[in-house]
């Protein structure tokens, strides 16, 4: 599976400073009687949105970087197009998501089955269930001593929750210590606009993705 991440972004130089994250909710909105107003939330989480522009692709040979065989904007077309538009699925991993690293992070309350999901905050006020781990499984840890083999349940495979559950964990304080994870994405729209400004330099305006759910 695609990985976007600093390796991507060292392999197809010329990203832009500028990043862009947006996230988006879902509310159904009616008007009640006397314009009385009626919303239903649907999402806990928010879905994430990110959007890239590249001001320069390399597509000169004699800049071909040391490591490959193809030309940036080759490699580029390379990873990319495979996607077939909106329908591929790639994981993404910003550049600051080492800082994202929990060590024993106390996780909720665990419901009625002893079932608590994996999340990570977001500014402490929000969290965000974890569906992407970054190829290790976390430590997990009851009422403060690690557990050797932790149930861990895969993503979506226990309802109601969104990402990764531990269970067996009734009537205990979970903790977790967990490294950077990943987005599961895809692209916004079929197509990716590139522009060749001279003879073999490329940009690419807007390379936008978004978060799904599994």
């Amino acid at each position: 599976m695609l990985i976007i991440n600093s390796a991507f972004f060292s392999m197809v130089r010329g990203v832009t400073w500028s990043v862009y994250r947006s996230f988006s909710y879902s509310t159904t909105k009616q008007q009640g009687y006397n314009r009385r107003r009626i919303v239903i939330p649907h999402d806990r989480d928010p879905i994430s949105k990110f959007t890239y522009a590249w001001e320069w692709i390399y597509d000169d040979p004699s800049k071909i970087q040391q490591s490959q065989t193809y030309t940036d904007l080759r490699l580029m077309w390379a990873n990319v197009l495979p996607m077939q538009g909106m329908f591929g699925e790639f994981l993404y991993q910003p550049d600051d998501s080492t800082n994202w690293a929990t060590t024993q992070m106390t996780l909720a309350t665990p419901d009625s089955n002893g079932n608590v999901e994996l999340t990570h905050p977001i500014a402490g006020v929000a969290v965000e269930g974890i569906q992407e781990l970054n190829g290790v499984l976390p430590t997990v840890y009851f009422n403060g001593v690690p557990q050797g083999s932790p149930t861990i349940y895969g993503p979506s495979t226990v309802a109601p929750y969104l990402g990764y559950v531990i269970g067996n964990a009734s009537g205990k304080v979970v903790s977790v210590t967990f490294p950077a994870y990943y987005y599961r994405c895809a692209f916004t729209a079929d197509n990716l606009d590139f522009e060749q400004w001279l003879q073999t330099y490329w940009l690419l305006k807007k390379f936008e993705f978004e978060q799904i759910r599994l």
